[in-house]
């Protein structure tokens, strides 16, 4: 794919602030009075670099062809990468640090792809998401037009998928995916778990593949994880913001076994001294200062920092994913979008950065096999939350924990002593093991400082 050269006054922008983009690219195709020829003593294979005089390379190269010798010229290439014209490309550092340009040369995204932002609403009017929206709905006002009235959900909407290479605005992450409003926070920014759950739920029945939630709290709703097992069950993919409070502890709906909880990271791509940290955290993304749409703002655009903002880089990023290779699952995609992050902190999965920052090239280009299919979470009528109370010490495990368990030093040691189903995953912190002839099924593991014996 060409690259697309931006407008002059943001080329010297972007010199001035020192991004590296348009810039630095050659302008010619080979490299001014050198050719390659194969005189068998070169260093490359027998190949060797020979001046000739500037402007005559070509010439050169075919007089030497004509005597049967082998020639070329020495050309040049660049680093591979669409560059979108949006006015504030120079200011968006996030799309760089998960590597979206260089994905973009295998998928702008897909219009089939809906992603569905649960948040304020979106201001789909703005200038920047004119034709992105499907249908949707406020569930705070009880009617049809989910329109944002506090310009937090038209942000992280503009982040996920805002209008893209128009020459006005910001790029967002996926080009061409379509954009679901979904209103369930009021104009003060607070909103029931009611709505959290109805608008997950009509979400998943309207068609969204990915859900992105930038919203959370502290406290575990037993309806809304009814709701986001139920999204995960039809394949809905979800995202939601670990927390901003700086300490341990992500805040729902991230917690959740079935959403990815995204840490927010800075321009160097180390953790953001606000974002939350804790063992449900899975993925890291940009989130200090991320220019998107603020429609108050002349222009309409402007910079906010938050996991929020984090979040729709990720979910942008699954969405990428989807419109590339639709057969995926969202196992399968979330799967990929773990073994292909960057590792950030401590070795593998760690509080932090859960399994490191995302990278859409990498992503794109994942062809390996996956790890070995487990059965996708399902709705039961008594599922138990993933925190559960701390067990009494020496617990014995046995039977089905839908929405997974959570092991912590308190109630060490524990004892596998039968067959243990875990839906949603088994996370064991700091404890000791037992075994005892068991065989253990989970959508998926973490185990941090444990100490297992047979």
């Amino acid at each position: 794919m060409k690259k697309l050269i931006a407008v002059i006054f943001i080329l010297i922008a972007i010199a001035f602030i020192g991004f590296p983009a348009q810039a630095d690219q050659p302008i010619t195709e080979f490299a001014p009075g050198q050719i390659l020829i194969k005189t068998g003593r070169g260093p490359i294979l027998g190949w060797e670099v020979r001046e000739v005089p500037i402007g005559h390379e070509k010439a050169e190269v075919s007089r030497l062809r004509g005597l049967g010798e082998d020639a070329e010229i020495n050309g040049l290439w660049s680093i591979v990468e669409t560059i979108p014209n949006d006015t504030f490309w120079f200011a968006q550092y996030g799309p760089k640090r998960i590597k979206a340009p260089q994905a973009w040369d295998l998928s702008t995204g897909d219009p089939s792809v809906v992603i569905s932002i649960i948040d304020t609403g979106i201001r789909c009017t703005h200038e920047d998401l004119i034709g992105k929206c499907v249908s949707g709905y406020d569930f705070v006002n009880n009617d049809t037009d989910p329109e944002d009235d506090h310009m937090h959900g038209t942000h992280v909407a503009g982040i996920a998928a805002a209008v893209s290479n128009n020459g006005m605005g910001v790029a967002g992450i996926c080009w061409l995916c379509k954009l679901q409003p979904i209103k369930v926070l009021a104009q003060n920014g607070f909103g029931t778990w009611e709505d959290v759950a109805l608008g997950i739920l009509w979400a998943t029945d309207n068609g969204a593949d990915v859900i992105n939630m930038s919203l959370g709290g502290g406290n575990f709703s037993q309806v809304v994880q009814d709701a986001v097992i139920y999204a995960y069950s039809q394949g809905v993919l979800l995202f939601a913001a670990a927390g901003n409070s700086g300490s341990e502890g992500v805040q729902y709906p991230a917690r959740y076994d079935q959403v990815i909880a995204v840490a927010a990271t800075d321009q160097n791509d180390i953790r953001a001294g606000f974002s939350t940290t804790g063992p449900e955290v899975e993925l890291a993304a940009p989130g200090v200062n991320i220019q998107s749409i603020w429609y108050l703002n002349t222009p309409p655009y402007g910079g906010i920092s938050g996991t929020s903002m984090a979040t729709p880089h990720a979910a942008g990023t699954g969405a990428l994913l989807l419109s590339l290779r639709p057969e995926l699952t969202n196992l399968q995609v979330r799967e990929t979008l773990q073994l292909t992050a960057v590792d950030k902190g401590d070795v593998g999965r760690d509080y932090l950065y859960g399994f490191g920052l995302v990278d859409a090239y990498a992503a794109l280009t994942f062809g390996e096999e996956f790890p070995t299919p487990t059965e996708t979470p399902t709705p039961t009528d008594t599922p138990v939350p993933t925190l559960t109370s701390t067990p009494d010490e020496g617990t014995a495990l046995c039977g089905k924990y839908t929405g997974g368990f959570f092991m912590v030093p308190a109630g060490s040691p524990y004892y596998l002593t039968c067959n243990v189903d875990m839906k949603g995953g088994l996370t064991a912190n700091r404890v000791e093991i037992e075994l005892r002839g068991f065989s253990l099924s989970s959508t998926g593991m973490f185990f941090h400082d444990v100490r297992m014996t047979p």
